[in-house]
This record gives structure tokens, sequence and C-alpha cells, in this order.
């Protein structure tokens, strides 16, 4: 299923490169050879190539978009701002590094919380022991594993390299981890739980794809598309001031780790890292 998956992802962007209106056909070079765009519009597939020492989720799709002023001074010229989407891995096994959630189990330190947020610390302690599994769904259906997606912003720029000018995107966000479970309170037919973390990154664009003109044209100038553009990222999430989110319709709690699990414990995984590659189509 994986595999066959990232394959129909793969022969989506080789139709959709024959697909383009007719234009300017160019070769794969490592320079953007072309103008920029007003516009970001990117979407592709995200690989991680680590192991995280919290929870081994990461693949999965994303889509960005953003608004690039530079264009208007200088039709090559790139540096804009956009923001991001990254989908749960819902296709791939998930959980918990089992150290990780033994160790979480047994960093107590409850003096500052109320009997009702118990309730939802403890139903975490015990879901993130249990729910091991995959689950291929659509975004915004039930899942009871426990799988990552983020949300980001940040800027996008073409370095000025003469024969070289990759895009490099720096951004910030959020890293989710995220399960549905039943209700836990009155009448509440579901639970979500996400482990919130704040989360800064950054992306090399290292080899641009096959470039081709699409076609379209906004303010006289013709659009550049990249296909199979392969880039890399790195991030580097903050678990030591992460949040325990809960939600079911009628209780909404958002508790910081402080307040119930020790400082050794947050200390050990305090920087949560992660890299990998993605492979992507878009315009910008």
């Amino acid at each position: 299923m994986k595999r066959s998956i990232i394959l129909l992802f793969l022969l989506a962007l080789h139709a959709y490169s024959f697909g383009l209106p007719p234009g300017k056909s160019i070769k794969p070079q490592l320079y953007s050879s072309g103008n920029s765009s007003p516009f970001v519009l990117n979407a592709g597939y995200r690989c991680p190539l680590g192991n995280s020492p919290i929870l081994n989720s990461g693949h999965g799709f994303f889509f960005e978009a953003g608004f690039n002023p530079a264009f208007y001074f200088s039709k090559r010229q790139l540096f804009g701002f956009f923001g991001g989407w990254g989908w749960k891995d819902r296709a791939w096994a998930t959980a918990f590094n089992q150290g990780f959630a033994e160790g979480f189990n047994d960093a107590r330190t409850e003096l500052t919380i109320s009997p009702g947020d118990s309730t939802f610390i403890n139903t975490f302690r015990e879901l993130i022991n249990t729910n091991k599994k995959s689950e291929f769904s659509f975004p915004g259906c039930k899942t009871t594993a426990f799988h990552n997606s983020s949300v980001y912003y940040g800027i996008i720029m073409r370095l000025p390299f003469k024969r070289y000018n990759p895009c490099l995107k720096i951004y910030r966000g959020e890293t989710r981890s995220s399960c549905t479970t039943e209700g836990l309170t009155q009448n509440a037919e579901y639970g979500y739980f996400q482990l919130r973390r704040k989360m800064l990154g950054a992306e090399l664009v290292i080899f641009p794809g096959w470039q081709r003109e699409s076609g379209g044209k906004i303010a006289g100038t013709a659009l550049l598309a990249h296909i199979a553009a392969l880039s890399v990222y790195y991030e580097q999430a903050d678990f030591y001031h992460s949040t325990l989110y809960f939600t079911d319709g009628n209780e909404r709690v958002n508790i910081p780790l402080t307040r119930f699990v020790s400082s050794s414990f947050l200390q050990r995984y305090r920087q949560e890292t992660s890299f990998g590659i993605r492979l992507s189509a878009g315009i910008y």
C-alpha cells in the first residue's frame, strides 16, 4: 500500500508534466532558468530519513501557498512568504518509541493538576502505549493511531549564485501528534488528543526538477513550472515546552507538560530533530 501510494504520486507528477499547455520545454538543470511567479504554489511528498526518539511518524503529502512581492521589482527574483500544511501519514504504521512511552508513564509530577485534567492525562498515557498501527483514511476522518501533522509559515528565497541558485525556505510552526478516541465527557461521541510542539525548520531545493513554461501569464510574464523538484529539509521541535491538547466538542484543554512531567524527562527529549527529502511540483 505504501509503495503504491508513492508510485501513484510519482506517476501523477510525470503525467502533469506532459499535460501542461504547450510552452517552452527546459531540460533538468541545477539552476532556475526562467521567470519567477508572484504566487508560491507547491505540493509534494516528504520522506524522513532518520529515526525520531519520540514518534516514528513524518511521511506524507504537503501543500504550500504564498506570495512573492519581489516579482514586481524583478520578474526573476524570488523573496516571498508562504504557509504550509503537512498531512498525517495515515498509510504508515506509527507508534511512540517504547522507551519514550515507558519513561513518560514513569515521569509523574502531578502536583498542580486538577482531577478533571488528570483524566485526560491518564488516558493519554494509556493511548501512547496501546495505539500502534496504520489506517489509510482521508483528512478529517477518525484516526485511532497517533500520526504527525504540521502547520507552518515562513519565507522563501532564491539564493543569488551565478550558476547554481537553489531555493531556500525558513519556517516556523507546530508539529502535532494526533489521535481520536471515544468521548471522555458527558454526551461526547469522540475525544481528540494532540501532543503539540513548536517547530523551526529549513528546506533547501537542491534540484529544481524539470522546468517548463506553463503557457499561463501574469503581468505579461510566462509562469515557470517545476516538476519533480528535489529538496532536503531539517526540523527541530521543542518538546520541553510542548502541550497536551484535548477536545471532544464539550471540553477543551491545553495542558503544558511541565505541569505533570518531570523536568529530567523533558530535558532528555528537549529537542526533537528530524530531517529528510521532499519531492514536489509547483510554481514559484
